[in-house]
């Protein structure tokens, strides 16, 4: 805001999801300050043009920010696909040391409530229950003695699952590819998703994808 105003030069703007909208979704468990929607209001009141991610991003941003529709357009996410790419699912589940006969179920994000990774958990006991043969493979970073994560292992056990759940923690981007590959489907069922980039990232390399239809995941 501040170089457009002192060098007369247009500037676009899109967001990494938005403030008002996570407090909605969220509650007490959204830790940005106030300050935070004052300068987005701030930045889309001055902005040339806003990129919106999905259309319900368009639609919040109309409906809680007053942005001016003309400013607004919707463009998707993309996927690098020089980096996002099948890799063959032997070789990926021999480089993993997943066996070969398994149905894999693959999750991959942070591990927050909002992710749904509890109803990812729960379908896995149902499958096991029914006498299906799967794992699965859980990819996502934080702490081990993180909150949300004791409570999802903790859940595993109170399922009888411990065995066919994998908790692999963060990995490094190159590395994500082949958990995709490896999987035979990915599964996502998030209840709030500003943008919806690892399903794009498990369809590049050909996995199938199960999500939930919320924001971003709707486009997907």
């Amino acid at each position: 805001m501040r170089i457009k105003e002192r060098m007369c030069i247009p500037y676009v703007i899109t967001f990494h999801a938005l403030g008002k909208v996570r407090r909605m979704h969220q509650g007490n468990n959204d830790l940005f300050p106030p300050e935070r929607i004052h300068i987005e209001q701030q930045a889309i009141n001055l902005a040339d043009a806003i990129v919106a991610e999905c259309p319900q991003d368009r639609q919040d941003l109309l409906e809680h920010y007053d942005a001016p529709a003309e400013k607004i357009t919707v463009i998707p996410c993309g996927v690098n696909t020089k980096t996002f790419f099948n890799t063959g699912k032997k070789s990926s589940r021999v480089r993993l040391h997943i066996p070969a006969d398994d149905f894999v179920i693959l999750q991959l994000g942070r591990m927050v409530p909002r992710k749904g990774i509890e109803n990812v958990i729960r379908a896995t006991a149902v499958a096991v229950k029914r006498g299906i043969k799967c794992q699965l493979v859980i990819v996502g970073g934080t702490a081990d003695n993180d909150a949300e994560h004791l409570r999802l292992k903790k859940l595993c056990e109170d399922l009888y699952i411990t065995d066919v759940v994998s908790f692999v923690g963060q990995q490094e981007q190159m590395e994500l590819k082949y958990y995709y590959s490896a999987a035979d489907v990915f599964v996502s069922t998030p209840w709030y998703e500003p943008f919806g980039i690892t399903p794009l990232e498990a369809m590049a390399c050909k996995t199938p994808v199960i999500g939930s239809r919320v924001g971003a995941y709707s486009l997907a």
